[in-house]
């Protein structure tokens, strides 16, 4: 079972979002008696830019910043599980969820995959699209999508 999380955000709907995450992967790798995995992929903003613009000191100091601050908000997450997590199923990988959540379903032959899904409108939906969307296309196995609380469906049964 596999929970994928964005435990790098400072907005309380995604965090409470994560634990909702972390509490239903925990609870299906219990029912299904598999064993949990939390995983969080970061990637560094701007990163070809700040490659091209940095000297190669400052370029890996900043990757390093981006790192701990990742590894740092991950183990916040975790320690906020109560214990629940342990470090042997957490995990931080590099690269963009897209990229990061599929191959890592297929390297350890995840079964579930337990994931947010939070729409966004407007122009950060034009510019950002929806990342649940794009990992959920290439993913080879089941997946369960959360909402956070308070989502209202825009869909209406007919009447």
């Amino acid at each position: 079972m596999l929970g994928a999380v964005h435990a790098s955000t400072d907005d309380a709907g995604e965090q409470a979002l994560n634990m909702k995450i972390v509490d239903l992967t925990l609870l299906m790798a219990r029912l299904e008696q598999g064993s949990p995995t939390v995983l969080q992929a970061w990637a560094p903003f701007a990163e070809p830019l700040v490659r091209s613009h940095y000297s190669n000191e400052a370029y890996s100091s900043y990757i390093d910043e981006v790192r701990r601050q990742a590894e740092g908000d991950l183990a916040r997450l975790a320690d906020a599980s109560g214990g629940r997590l342990t470090p042997g199923q957490v995990e931080l990988r590099r690269g963009q969820p897209e990229d990061v959540i599929p191959e890592f379903v297929v390297a350890q032959g995840i079964d579930l995959v337990v994931m947010g899904s939070v729409a966004r409108s407007g122009i950060a939906g034009l510019l950002i699209g929806n990342t649940a969307e794009r990992v959920l296309r290439r993913l080879p196995c089941s997946v369960l999508a959360v909402k956070p609380d308070g989502f209202v469906s825009p869909v209406r049964p007919d009447a």
